[in-house]
C-alpha cells in the first residue's frame, strides 16, 4: 500500500492552501494536478478508460498501486 503518512498529508494540505501566496505557484498546481490525476486513475473514473483506449501502452497499466504511487509522489512534492 502507498500511504505517505499523516504529517505529509497535513503539509500537503497546507501547501495547497497557500498556493496563492507563495512564489512556487506553478509547482503547487503541478503537484496538485498530478495528485488529482493519480486519484482519478486509481478509482477507474472515465478518465482511466479514456487513457486506456487512446494512450499507447497504457493498457498494461492495470495495477491501482501504480496510480497511487503517483499520488504519494505528488503529496510529497506538495509537502515540500
Amino acid at each position: 500500500t502507498v500511504y505517505p503518512g499523516l504529517a505529509t498529508l497535513v503539509f500537503a494540505a497546507c501547501g495547497i492552501g497557500s498556493w496563492r501566496e507563495g512564489r512556487h505557484r506553478v509547482l503547487t498546481v503541478t503537484f496538485a494536478g498530478l495528485a488529482l490525476l493519480g486519484l482519478l486513475l486509481a478509482t477507474r473514473s472515465p478518465l482511466y478508460w479514456l487513457f486506456w483506449r487512446f494512450l499507447p501502452g497504457f493498457g498494461q497499466f492495470t495495477a491501482v498501486a501504480r496510480a497511487l504511487c503517483l499520488v504519494g509522489w505528488a503529496a510529497a512534492g506538495l509537502a515540500a
